[in-house]
């Protein structure tokens, strides 16, 4: 398989990854979460297949870029690929097959952000105590690894140029407001869905942007290599 046709699948997974995320948490913002509904599991359904999605195409992003990106960006990528594994196909997993048959699951304590923006004491009661004190440290990680992976590499992209520079800003805005929904959530009980469907829609874009670029790329070459046969011929 060549390498433009390799980046092209890349951007159709990146792209319906994004699309199918974004239309399930789009469901989730709407339907109160509320885990022990259809609506809640064919939503996390379209989210885990979203995230999967994303995982086989964000590697991409990183290779487009592979000459020029120094070892910082290396560590950049693997660590936002990482925050997709755990907060995207991880939570993902959780949502769609352990919240749905756990009658007592606390959803919004457990499932956004490792409870910052949450009550005192419902928080430490969840981190001290029960089955999902592990879960929520396992979110932290993820979110670590999301803004400390993803926003240098975004900045990174940027620099270089090869993706669309309205993608990489974004992105930057979308863990950028992320943050900030965490901090919020007690008083704008929504803003850290807004930060997810931002990240969602700047992914696509850069599905969109990797197609476009890959297949430019590949119509430059077909053009140059008819060119060197023709004037091989004239010859």
């Amino acid at each position: 398989m060549s390498t433009n046709k390799l980046f092209r699948l890349s951007g159709i997974a990146l792209l319906l990854g994004g699309l199918f995320s974004l239309v399930g948490e789009t469901t989730h913002m709407l339907e109160n979460e509320n885990p022990q509904t259809t609506l809640w599991v064919v939503a996390s359904l379209l989210m885990l297949t979203g995230a999967l999605l994303l995982t086989l195409g964000v590697p991409a992003i990183y290779l487009r870029q592979a000459e020029r990106m120094p070892i910082f960006g290396v560590v950049c990528f693997v660590l936002f690929f990482f925050a997709g594994i755990i907060l995207g196909v991880g939570n993902g997993v959780v949502d769609a097959f352990i919240l749905p048959y756990q009658r007592d699951a606390v959803v919004p304590v457990l499932t956004r952000f490792f409870l910052l923006g949450q009550p005192v004491e419902i928080a430490q009661s969840v981190i001290n105590t029960g089955p999902y004190a592990g879960l929520t440290r396992f979110y932290a990680v993820g979110e670590f690894c999301k803004v400390f992976g993803g926003i240098p590499l975004a900045i990174l992209t940027l620099r270089m140029g090869l993706l669309s520079r309205g993608a990489s800003w974004l992105f930057i805005a979308s863990i950028l407001f992320s943050i900030v929904g965490v901090l919020l959530r007690s008083v704008l009980p929504l803003i850290d869905h807004v930060g997810l469907l931002m990240l969602f829609i700047s992914l696509a874009w850069y599905g969109y942007s990797l197609f476009f670029s890959a297949r430019s790329q590949g119509s430059a070459s077909a053009s140059i290599a008819a060119s060197l046969s023709a004037q091989h011929i004239l010859d």
